[in-house]
């Protein structure tokens, strides 16, 4: 009789540890699945950031660009005028020059 209520305590212990077990195991497939799920959405977001700050540069980039072809424009339109005023004069002596030379 006592032997019949340890063993049936052993076999009811030994029920409970599996439950247990199978109980853990499925805890921590669930802590897994989640670590998972939040490891992805960690890349996803990463991938996320980096092409925006890659977009961010590559648009600040043009837009220095621009200002640059712009400034340069600019310096290169002042040289065109500076250069015509200084040809301008040049050219009107060159028409005296055959004038002159025709009379």
């Amino acid at each position: 009789m006592v032997l019949e209520n340890i063993l049936e305590k052993v076999k009811e212990s030994e029920i409970m540890a599996l439950s247990i077990e199978k109980d853990a195991e499925v805890q921590s497939a669930a802590i897994l699945d989640e670590a998972r799920r939040q490891a992805d959405k960690m890349r996803e977001d990463m991938a996320q950031n980096l092409k925006l700050r890659s977009q961010d540069m590559m648009s600040k980039l043009e837009k220095e660009g621009e200002e640059q072809l712009k400034a340069a424009e600019k310096a290169a339109s002042e040289e065109v005028l500076t250069l015509k005023k200084q040809v301008e004069p040049k050219k009107k002596e060159a028409v005296k020059a055959v004038i002159s030379l025709l009379i």
